[in-house]
């Protein structure tokens, strides 16, 4: 008995038997206490609204995943591409870098409106500023990857003679590898950022789950906006 309690705490079901605690806790507080819905829905409330909408929300978070999706590979590609750029090109280094920090201090939210002017409304605008957010995780990571190289395998590679295309593919790619998949973990986060914040609420967006953000403030009770929260949070 005493060898399978610890195996139980390690595992994921010590992670669902808490998850289940807190949600009983939870609809027992709030009816307890008598807290408002309008305040705080139960969970019981919560599900019953999913349960209702549940062909909406299933249809806006695979929308919306599509576009996380998308957006996420543009921007990751993007980023590694201008990676490589500034690699091999100083003169790309030192146009692109500056630049690309300088897009970090304007607010990415604030210029979700020029998107819509730029490409319209619908899914592109979304995608871009989607893109836009996940690039320079990707490209600040790749950069350090490619160039934070061991001194002696280069010299190594340099003594056979080895082209630039076998350093790259033989040293540098495969020491940029760990810094690359950081920047897509950082990446991805702020493509689903990017893409529920700032594409689905900000921009007047004609398909994903945006649409029922600001619907559910009129239209639903809290518990629908927590709805939302969790079809978002498990759907993608």
């Amino acid at each position: 008995m005493k060898a399978i309690m610890p195996r139980l705490s390690e595992g994921p079901g010590a992670g669902i038997m808490a998850m289940v605690a807190f949600l009983i806790l939870w609809e027992l507080g709030v009816w307890v206490f008598e807290v408002p819905s309008y305040l705080l829905p139960r969970p019981s409330e919560i599900a019953a609204e999913m349960w209702k909408y549940k062909v909406t929300l299933l249809h806006d978070t695979w929308v919306t995943g599509y576009e996380i999706l998308i957006g996420f590979l543009l921007g990751a590609a993007l980023g590694f591409a201008m990676a490589v750029l500034v690699i091999f090109s100083p003169i790309f280094e030192r146009v692109v870098m500056p630049a690309a920090v300088l897009t970090q201090i304007i607010p990415k939210l604030a210029v979700a409106p020029l998107f819509v002017v730029w490409f319209g409304v619908g899914f592109l605008p979304k995608i871009a500023i989607t893109a836009l957010m996940g690039i320079f995780p990707v490209l600040i990571n790749g950069v350090a990857g490619l160039s934070l190289v061991d001194h002696r395998w280069l010299e190594l590679m340099h003594s056979v003679s080895a082209s630039k295309w076998d350093v790259f593919t033989k040293v540098r790619l495969p020491n940029s590898a760990p810094y690359i998949f950081v920047g897509l973990k950082v990446g991805m986060t702020l493509s689903v950022v990017g893409a529920i914040v700032g594409a689905d609420i900000y921009i007047a967006a004609s398909f994903g789950s945006g649409l029922l953000g600001p619907a559910s403030l009129v239209a639903w009770v809290i518990a629908g906006i927590f709805a939302i929260i969790v079809a978002l949070t498990f759907g993608r």
